[in-house]
């Protein structure tokens, strides 16, 4: 986007990928860019298939066409790695190594989501598919 359409462009999509994101957050939910197109969720109260769900929103939300202010229109994907703070993941750092995981395994599946309930499952966009994780 910056090379296309320069910083402040790159800087809008940004600002907008956010507005959607916090938008279809909860208060207490965090989102943030690890880099590039690569963004981790930290969520609570919620079970792992929920979880999914909420990503696959988050990419369809934010995967609609954004219009800059110059008048061009882009479209953005990312991949998403989502913690569920339970047990092994109360501490910060387990929570953002978990969400690392999810999001580098969504990479390598494709570019999508995924979700990591450290000790309960595994679950990943494209079929739901389902694993234990070791705690």
């Amino acid at each position: 986007i910056n090379d296309t359409h320069g910083h402040a462009g790159g800087d809008q999509v940004l600002k907008t990928i956010a507005e959607r994101m916090r938008a279809m957050l909860r208060v207490d939910d965090v989102a943030a860019r690890i880099g590039g197109d690569e963004f981790i969720v930290l969520v609570t109260g919620i079970d792992a298939t929920a979880a999914l769900r909420l990503g696959e929103h988050l990419l369809r939300d934010v995967s609609q066409p954004i219009t800059l202010t110059d008048g061009n229109r882009v479209c953005v994907g990312l991949s998403i790695g989502i913690s569920i703070l339970s047990g092994a993941n109360r501490t910060p750092q387990g929570a953002l190594d978990s969400a690392d995981a999810a999001l580098y395994r969504a990479k390598a599946q494709g570019g999508r989501c995924c979700v990591v309930d450290q000790g309960e499952q595994i679950a990943e966009s494209e079929g739901l598919q389902s694993a234990s994780v070791a705690a």
